[in-house]
């Protein structure tokens, strides 16, 4: 399907459906996603951290501007970078802390699904980090275990790394306070599609994880992270 298409139709259901069932249909799907994500606020308060403006910054000047967009609220998994034309001087008052991913790998899966019975699903995290002061690097090790309810022991086992790159952080005190929700949220979707491939090649019915709210888990990990 175009775009144009994709418009067109659009329009033919807003013309041609009453209003009521529009409403109906806003609410149900509110109520089901509505607690998934962050909130506007919080995305603009976050986003203005990717943007970084050097110091005395000349008129006309041209810069790169990081913008590392994040797989759960936007449409990629990607980290870009923009040319950004500036018209006049500035003196930069915002941080200058930014981070990209620069590497994931699953070093670690274990499977059993011997007892593929379709009962409900627990999920559990665990996320770790290490700051390398010597190349600003922070290393995201992220646990899932998946279990059936009312059992001990997970019948999957993936830990994922996420490597990332600093800009600007000098110790674990200047990492930025959002990169630890962030980094969890970039690095999930990753965790979500290898999960799905696995089990869905397993030719039995794919395991997909739920699109989740992962917010919680930024104070456990920056708990759990050290620095060497």
């Amino acid at each position: 399907m175009t775009m144009n298409n994709f418009i067109e139709e659009l329009k033919m259901y807003f013309e041609n459906t009453p209003k009521e069932e529009i409403l109906k249909v806003w609410n149900e799907t509110a109520a089901e996603f509505d607690g998934i994500g962050i909130t506007v606020e919080e995305l603009l308060s976050r986003s203005v951290y990717q943007y970084i403006l050097p110091d005395n910054l000349d008129i006309g000047s041209r810069i790169i501007a990081s913008n590392n967009f994040n797989p759960e609220f936007s449409s990629g998994f990607f980290v870009t970078h923009n040319h950004v034309n500036y018209a006049k001087s500035t003196q930069s008052c915002l941080p200058k802390a930014a981070f990209s991913l620069t590497n994931y790998i699953f070093d670690k899966v274990s499977i059993d699904l011997t007892d593929d019975s379709g009962k409900e699903l627990v999920i559990s995290f665990e996320p770790n980090g290490l700051f390398r002061i010597n190349d600003m690097s922070f290393e995201l090790v992220f646990k899932v275990n998946i279990s059936v309810a009312g059992m001990i022991d997970p019948f999957i086992e993936i830990r994922c790394r996420g490597d990332f790159k600093f800009q600007n952080v000098t110790d674990l005190n200047t990492i930025p306070e959002f990169f630890y929700n962030n980094s969890i949220a970039i690095l999930f979707p990753y965790v979500r599609a290898y999960i799905s491939v696995i089990t869905t090649q397993a030719n039995i019915p794919g395991i997909i994880l739920p699109t989740l709210n992962l917010s919680s888990l930024g104070e456990e990990l920056k708990r759990n992270t050290s620095q060497e």
